[in-house]
């Protein structure tokens, strides 16, 4: 059974080829928090322009993105997904002594 510490230094060894959980969540948060800038923008324009129907479908589809967002940060800041995969790994090798 590996230590926490040597379960970081594997997660270190295999990050230039897959990046860990916590990058993955901030990766996924900015491309998110981007997709709904773009759409807010949109909204602005359609707003500009007259086209309430247009206008009402993007920002739904802000507010969609905004609760995504929201709910990724707090799981980033309550839940430590390297510590997590740690418990399951030490779980699963406790199980197969038994």
């Amino acid at each position: 059974m590996k230590t926490f510490r040597e379960f970081i230094l594997e997660c270190e060894l295999v990050e230039g080829l897959q990046p860990l959980p916590r990058e993955k969540m901030l990766y996924k948060i900015a491309g998110k928090s981007q997709a709904a800038h773009s759409k807010n923008i949109f909204r602005k324009d359609y707003k500009k322009r007259g086209m309430k129907d247009l206008e009402n479908t993007k920002a739904t589809e802000v507010r969609k993105k905004a609760s995504q967002i929201k709910k990724l940060k707090s799981t980033l800041r309550t839940h430590d997904p390297v510590d997590s995969r740690f418990r399951e790994l030490e779980n699963r090798d406790r199980g197969e002594k038994k």
